[in-house]
């Protein structure tokens, strides 16, 4: 029985030493997944396109850096309804649509509802 008891508590022991291994291989520790982030908020833009590029367009404002807008596969494109391609925007087209900011001073574009020459502003009447 000696013998027995022997091999019984060896194999204890080798089992125990390699429980823990064999924990880690079948069952990782999970790590807690990262909250969702807030869903980013569309905001409406009307500009008049500085440069025109494959991947978008930048707008100089008067004040502060050039803004610049990103297109991204998901970007939808139409002109005042009809679907429409990037190649047939222009530089100093005026652009409306929606984005969602990714920076300071960068913008990704998620839809362009219309663009083209900018209309003429009225003159103000002066008063007399």
């Amino acid at each position: 029985m000696s013998i027995a008891r022997l091999l019984l508590v060896a194999l204890g022991l080798i089992l125990s030493a390699a429980a823990p291994a064999f924990a880690e291989e079948v069952a990782p520790a999970q790590t807690p997944a990262p909250a969702p982030a807030a869903a980013a908020k569309k905001l409406p833009f009307n500009s008049i396109a500085d440069e025109v590029g494959v991947t978008g367009f930048t707008h100089k404002n008067k004040k502060g850096p050039a803004q610049k807008f990103i297109l991204t596969p998901q970007t939808v494109i139409e002109n005042d309804g009809v679907a429409a391609t990037w190649a047939q925007v222009k530089a100093g087209d005026e652009i409306h649509g929606s984005r969602i900011r990714h920076g300071t001073d960068e913008w990704e574009i998620v839809k362009v509802t219309h663009f083209g020459p900018p209309k003429p502003k009225a003159a103000k009447a002066k008063a007399p």
